[in-house]
């Protein structure tokens, strides 16, 4: 009786664990590594709203850059997606993604700053790492690696709203990040790796949950180049 009770225990934690959503384990695995973005110095510097105008500026500049690479990794999505899912990631690479370049300008503009610089290090790693899954990884994959700069952006913005003081000099990128509108379109993406996850062997469900945490891992690392103002070094 005891092994009949201890088999269908054993079963029942298996068939529980295999039922998690592809998103539900990717963020688990990712959760410290978010924990950690919003224990980071440019973080709670933007809470605070004391962040250093250079750090910021640092940042805008590379997160420009950032964009253009993340507009072609989505359209290069766009083209192996059902026609429902083709016409949203276009839509994002197009409308969103100069939503955002526009709160870009505005502040740079304040500061009196044009994108003049090329990319750093990280942001470079960052962007060749989102091209190589968009272009050499499994479908479910080429959707993971964008997730997290959709996601990760989309908590940090809501949980900024909650403890940042105001007034704040960077109310504005915060309350773009913390919108309804921008959630309903993260929303809709981790719908989109949910329902390709089911799609895909276990092995490439695998290669998905990598893809996740690495770029998880590069957005921490974007913000400390920024903090510290990241250069090429001999």
């Amino acid at each position: 009786m005891f092994k009949v009770v201890f088999f269908a225990l054993v079963v029942f934690v298996a068939a529980s664990a295999q039922a998690k959503t592809f998103s539900e384990e990717a963020w688990a695995r990712a959760r410290p590594t978010y924990d950690a973005i919003l224990k980071h110095p440019f973080i709670t510097g933007l809470a605070s709203g004391k962040l250093a105008e250079d750090k910021f500026i640092f940042y805008l500049e590379q997160d420009a850059r950032y964009l253009n690479c993340f507009a072609k990794a989505l359209l290069v999505v766009a083209e192996g997606s059902s026609a429902e899912d083709a016409t949203f990631f276009k839509k994002e690479a197009e409308s969103s993604i100069q939503a955002e370049k526009g709160v870009q300008d505005d502040f740079l503009k304040r500061y009196g700053r044009k994108i003049s610089v090329g990319m750093a290090p990280t942001n470079t790693a960052y962007c060749n790492h989102l091209i190589a899954n968009v272009t050499l990884g499994n479908r479910g994959a080429k959707v993971a690696a964008l997730l997290p700069c959709y996601w990760v952006y989309m908590e940090v913005g809501k949980h900024l709203k909650k403890v940042a003081v105001t007034p704040n000099p960077y109310q504005r990128w915060i309350a773009m990040y913390a919108s309804p509108g921008y959630e309903d379109s993260v929303r809709r993406v981790i719908a989109i790796a949910d329902k390709l996850a089911k799609e895909v062997s276990a092995s490439e469900r695998e290669e998905m949950l990598s893809a996740f945490e690495r770029s998880v891992v590069y957005e921490w690392n974007f913000w400390d180049a920024a903090y510290n103002l990241e250069k090429w070094k001999p």
